[in-house]
């Protein structure tokens, strides 16, 4: 266990990073010198991201998960043979027993103290057998007794598993120094010295002129070399595995297994933790869930209010197509929570997939399961029921199977799109306001406000590209087909006689360009629920691969011993 310190400015945090594997660099420099067990980082079989674990100054969990259950999915996810008995270990271990059916809490989130919040972040590293944990600033903005009930958790935790842990600490007082093996020093981004404490003092003493000459001494070091042990259970706080020069090819075997093995899991395991989990946020939620379903109550009633007793004259012609647009419009307004809801969580899901917890495309089928088979049923149901039959749109039950059909398509490709905005922004609202940009367009083009009857040559092609003119034009055949329709006393004086539409189909035909025998409502929903799959493989791919993280480059300087002797 090896303390950092240093001014700021030093160098630590481009330190850990750079043995993380996550310092981005300007130009063309590379950084070297990182070595795992005597295997050079460099090494194409090594993957720094997959060894070591960066803890920044914040915690990073999903606030609504019980501190049992975060360090139960981080243990099931990375071990080939979980057991129940290990996680109770752990919580028993970190003193985490007391609060294990508590919330982790967080931003809106009651739940866990900062300290303890801190410790679950220790207890997760620890279940997912990571064996180089490196922390910044672990214990910034917690008292003194939190800060000492951490680093003794760590100290545990890294003699017990016989792992490897570097933390950088803000002038930490003597009770957290004494938990420490070893201590490295920087100054001017040089190594003023890294060995056991014990020798700290006496070295620094025999030092002068540190501030002008630090790197002309010898305990600068050139390269960094981290020990991996295996995974033993230490009996005494002498059995270390510090950040040192010694012999780094001990262990190397089990080592190397840990460095070039993949996912310790199955896909289909992974895929399994992943919709458990997901059913366990998105059921236990109770205000979510509560609000979901009021949300298109509410709004169905409302709706139906207003067009309530539609009748089958021209002005019925003008009232149903407005209906079913203003459809059309809530059922995609209502799922837009869904771009705060994932960018909330992104952070957690960055940290996870990076530590091989499960493959991204586990996540996002997890992510999107429950929209499909439960929320999109019952948000649609819910808003649909009230409004078509209280408003006077067909009452037959296949009619209404099929406007329900479109608006839960509707529902899907609207949840995947404000999702794929939340993967693709670097924040919430960037993520909302090109959201709402790309939903201007879609209904702009989705038939009503502009007909395609009178829609310029060069922008028909948008309606394609439109998931809105898709349930649209379901929800307008549907309605229309086969319908009869005629004119009020006062309609005929105004139109001299004469009733303009006395066919549903006439008027789709005259007024939308749609022509039942072509446009077959089974031709929209095919389109639905093509455009629903593209939405989902190109958010898959997204998810992989974008990432919207510290964009912090570091300039580096090609490191040239010094041969001057003082």
């Amino acid at each position: 266990m090896t303390l950092l310190v240093g001014s700021p400015g030093s160098g630590k945090t481009t330190l850990l990073k750079l043995l993380a594997g996550q310092l981005q660099t300007e130009g063309n420099w590379k950084a070297t010198g990182v070595y795992f067990n005597g295997i050079p980082a460099t090494d194409p079989k090594v993957e720094p991201r997959k060894l070591c674990s960066l803890v920044g100054e914040t915690d990073v969990h999903l606030p609504t998960m019980t501190v049992e259950k975060t360090l139960d999915f981080a243990f099931k996810c990375t071990s080939r043979e979980p057991s129940p008995e290990h996680v109770s270990m752990i919580l028993e271990v970190l003193g985490l027993a007391h609060v294990a059916k508590t919330k982790v809490g967080g931003e809106g989130v009651r739940g866990c103290s900062g300290g303890e919040r801190r410790r679950v972040t220790v207890g997760e590293q620890w279940a997912a057998g990571v064996r180089v944990l490196l922390a910044d600033r672990l214990t910034d903005g917690l008292d003194s007794s939190s800060t000492i009930d951490i680093i003794r958790a760590l100290s545990v935790w890294c003699h017990m598993t016989k792992a490897t842990v570097v933390l950088s600490l803000l002038q930490p007082p003597p009770e957290v120094y004494a938990y420490f093996d070893n201590v490295c020093i920087l100054a001017m981004q040089k190594c003023v010295y890294c060995g056991p404490i014990e020798g700290a003092a006496q070295h620094m003493s025999d030092l002068e002129g540190i501030d002008r000459q630090a790197g002309d001494h010898p305990a600068n070091a050139n390269a960094a070399r981290i020990s991996i042990p295996p995974a033993q259970p230490a009996t005494s706080r002498g059995e270390r595995s510090p950040m040192d020069q010694g012999d780094a090819s001990q262990g190397a075997p089990q080592a190397e297994s840990a460095m070039t093995g993949g996912y310790h899991r199955s896909y289909m395991t992974q895929l399994r933790l992943c919709i458990q989990r997901q059913f366990y946020l998105e059921f236990t939620n109770y205000g979510l869930v509560i609000s979901r379903i009021v949300l298109n109550v509410v709004n169905g009633f409302m709706t139906a209010s207003l067009w309530k007793g539609m009748t089958n004259d021209q002005a019925g012609l003008e009232l149903r197509s407005a209906l079913i647009f203003h459809s059309c419009m809530s059922t995609v307004i209502s799922v837009v929570s869904h771009i705060g809801l994932f960018s909330n969580d992104r952070p957690v899901f960055y940290k996870q997939h990076d530590a091989y917890f499960f493959r991204s495309s586990c996540y996002w089928i997890a992510n999107n399961f429950f929209q499909f088979l439960v929320w999109g049923v019952l948000e649609t149901m819910c808003f649909c029921t009230p409004l078509y039959w209280l408003t006077g749109l067909r009452a037959d039950m296949s009619r209404f199977l099929a406007f329900w059909f479109a608006m839960y398509l509707l529902n899907l490709n609207s949840s995947v799109m404000f999702k794929l905005m939340a993967i693709v922004t670097s924040t919430t609202s960037v993520g909302q306001t090109m959201a709402g940009l790309i939903q201007v367009v879609f209904f702009l083009f989705s038939g009503y406000l502009r007909p395609w009857s009178v829609m310029p040559k060069g922008w028909k092609w948008m309606k394609w590209f439109s998931p809105q003119s898709y349930a649209f034009c379901i929800a307008i055949i549907n309605e229309f087909e086969d319908s009869v329709f005629t004119c009020t006393a006062e309609e005929l004086a105004e139109f001299q006689g004469v009733c303009p539409y006395t066919s549903g189909m006439k008027y789709i035909e005259d007024v939308y360009s749609l022509k039942v025998e072509h446009d077959t409502i089974g031709l929209y929903a095919f389109g639905l629920i093509g455009w629903y799959l593209g939405y989902l493989f190109i958010s898959a791919v997204c998810l992989h691969f974008v990432r919207f993280q510290s964009r912090i480059k570091h300039r580096l300087q090609p490191y040239r011993p010094q041969s001057k002797e003082r």
